[in-house]
């Protein structure tokens, strides 16, 4: 199923995959927000 893999890829989609976004946006130096 390749919808499950693009949900998986959307950060709206997964709370979890927003929270790996925030860390990276910390790393590169960019507001969390």
């Amino acid at each position: 199923m390749d919808m499950a893999k693009e949900v998986s890829r959307t950060p709206v989609a997964s709370g979890e995959v927003t929270d790996e976004l925030v860390q990276k946006a910390l790393e590169m130096g960019q507001p969390a927000s």
